[in-house]
């Protein structure tokens, strides 16, 4: 009888076992999302001209979506089945005066501004209730790239700005960018440090140039960097550098590139994982080694479950551009494919969003045409 129980317990412990394996297999991974809805945007992305960007405009903790057309600023807010514009800006410029805008909660008030840069001014949009109040500052420099972000971590958001003395243009050969982190607060901006082009970022006529990515915990590690991405041909992985602010200013520690699914990594810019710089024509493909699939172009970031998660680009064997879900420990990178959403074209990542779209967490927006119609269609994903 004795010998019997012992064969009993033994079959419990090895069913409890089998149930718990069972379970946690089948327990839905932090990267796997599903669709919530769909529908119509209502707004027409026809234009190359068109971008789009989102921000949490007002301080209802939802993300709003902002549509550049032309010279205006179309404000989508989601009501809980479509998005209905509320505000619309009209800046009263040319097209080719707006190269350069950006989103971010710049004077720390818990919600989002639209900044916008007009040859030597800083236009920015502050949204209430009502109305956007408009501000317009002088500033030194064109800008070319922009960011806000907390970089020196002192949990209060400067303005990142790759800046030029003379506007932009694709016949620049070599120009050097200041790379300048600014404080705006009491109504004014100051320029808190500058790398008087010591860091070597620059612009180029043959590949894109260098640009600012994000700002944010991108190793995990508790501490905000700056990323920002080389010059590249759009067939050649891209290099990522991170900077740290350091007793007052930035300073690159450290590169890395992704290729064959690995992180490559090196100590600063003397020591690039990789940067070919042969120029080549779109589709053309590697005589050397074989690098796919390889991570291209931007970054966009979320902090999910107390991780930062990103959304990029990876490059196939065929040169089809997947998105992918990222997550980056020190030197260690996981990398899980969005096969589930269906992109098209050279850059997925510009119909890709993280959003919180009616206040009940983060999850990804896509923004696509509607078959057959240039009219805006969205998906989203939590």
């Amino acid at each position: 009888m004795p010998e019997v129980k012992r064969t009993l317990s033994k079959l419990l412990l090895i069913m409890f076992a089998l149930n718990c394996m069972n379970s946690i297999s089948h327990s839905k991974d932090p990267t796997e999302f599903s669709k919530v809805c769909e529908g119509v945007l209502g707004v027409n992305i026809e234009s190359r001209n068109v971008k789009i960007k989102i921000a949490k405009l007002l301080g209802d903790k939802k993300d709003y979506i902002i549509v550049k057309s032309d010279s205006t600023f179309t404000i989508l807010k989601f009501n809980g089945e479509d998005w209905k514009s509320i505000y619309k800006i009209d800046i009263n410029a040319n097209e080719s005066d707006i190269k350069v805008w950006t989103t971010g909660d710049l004077d720390n008030d818990k919600k989002d501004e639209i900044i916008i840069f007009k040859g030597k001014n800083i236009v920015i949009y502050d949204l209430t209730e009502q109305e956007f109040n408009k501000s317009t500052y002088d500033f030194p420099y064109y800008v070319e790239s922009a960011l806000v972000g907390d970089i020196d971590n002192d949990k209060l958001n400067e303005l990142l700005l790759f800046c030029c003395e003379e506007p932009s243009s694709y016949d620049r050969r070599g120009c050097k960018y200041n790379l300048c982190v600014v404080k705006y607060n009491d109504q004014k901006i100051n320029i808190l440090a500058s790398d008087s082009q010591g860091l070597g970022f620059e612009a180029s006529d043959i590949v894109p140039p260098d640009k600012l990515i994000c700002i944010v915990d991108i190793e995990n590690k508790g501490n905000n960097q700056l990323v920002v991405t080389g010059g590249q041909s759009d067939v050649s992985p891209t290099n990522y550098s991170l900077l740290n602010w350091v007793n007052g200013n930035l300073e690159r520690t450290k590169s890395f590139s992704v290729t064959k699914g690995s992180m490559k990594t090196g100590n600063s810019s003397r020591d690039k994982p990789m940067r070919d710089k042969r120029k080549r024509n779109r589709g053309e493909k590697f005589e050397h080694e074989e690098i796919h699939p390889f991570l291209i172009g931007g970054l966009k970031p979320a902090l999910i479950d107390g991780k930062t998660i990103l959304l990029g680009s990876m490059v196939d064997k065929d040169y089809k551009r997947i998105p992918v879900i990222i997550e980056i420990k020190e030197d260690n990178i996981k990398i899980d494919n969005l096969t589930y959403i269906e992109t098209h074209g050279w850059y997925p990542l510009n119909m890709l969003f993280w959003a919180n779209i009616d206040g009940n967490g983060k999850g990804i927006l896509k923004i696509t045409k509607s078959n057959n119609s240039n009219i805006a269609k969205f998906e989203f994903y939590r």
